[in-house]
């Protein structure tokens, strides 16, 4: 398009990531959107969650949350549980399932999860709720500007595993603001390496993200947002308890 205008001397390129790495410090006035964002999105999916039933589908937890987004002045972006649904196409009493929001406020999204039971939650269910927090709690220890994402990943599965999730294995530290990764993100197979680590710096805004998957078994999730200050963090969603009984 620009060689047809005569800009021969024009090279484009993709800035796509280019404004993603820009992004990822937040201004004061994105600061403040986005922790109305955390507020009003967490309250949604902690409405869609209470009050469920055994035999509930999803769809009416999805349309719980879209209605409490809406009336909060927010817009709906998605509530999902396991890949493709329910394992079992409906609430199951005992079986625990993740929920992970991420809704809109003013084109920033606020991003949450946490894990869902029906139920008394069994022993095992219940010291693997507690081992995801005490990795996201030590996570929230460690975090300051210089800190990489690599570090944070490591420490919150050591601090896990070591609480008596064995099995526990995968975190996803990432920026949080106008998209729900906003960090630069490569395409193919490298979406996952070691070039996707990242420097953790003053007025970032990041999610960690704790999902869990046995076959069988059930899923779980932890997810709560922060914001990166000069020495530590502050906490935009709630830190609730981890495992929602219901």
């Amino acid at each position: 398009w620009t060689k047809k205008m005569g800009l021969n001397e024009i090279q484009p390129i993709d800035a796509t990531n280019i404004f993603r790495e820009i992004r990822m410090v937040k201004s004061n006035q994105e600061i403040d959107i986005l922790r109305k964002a955390a507020k009003i999105n967490e309250k949604a999916c902690i409405e869609a969650i209470s009050k469920i039933n055994i035999g509930d589908t999803w769809d009416k937890i999805e349309k719980k949350y879209h209605v409490s987004m809406s009336n909060q002045g927010g817009r709906n972006g998605h509530i999902i549980t396991s890949l493709g649904g329910l394992p079992d196409g409906k609430i199951i009493e005992g079986k625990p399932f993740l929920v992970d929001a991420l809704g809109e406020y003013k084109n920033y999204f606020g991003d949450f999860g946490r894990t869902v039971v029906l139920g008394q939650p069994s022993k095992e269910l219940r010291i693997r709720a507690d081992s995801m927090m005490l990795g996201l709690k030590e996570a929230f220890n460690i975090i300051k500007p210089g800190i990489k994402k690599s570090e944070i990943i490591s420490k919150i599965i050591k601090t896990v595993r070591k609480g008596g999730f064995k099995e526990f294995f995968y975190v996803s530290p990432h920026s949080l603001g106008l998209e729900h990764t906003d960090q630069p993100i490569p395409l193919g197979p490298d979406i996952h390496s070691d070039n996707t680590d990242f420097t953790i710096e003053k007025n970032m805004v990041l999610n960690i993200d704790m999902p869990y998957f046995e076959w069988g078994w059930g899923t779980m999730h932890l997810e709560d947002t922060l914001l990166v200050n000069e020495n530590g963090i502050e906490f935009l969603t709630s830190l609730s308890d981890p495992l929602v009984i219901t």
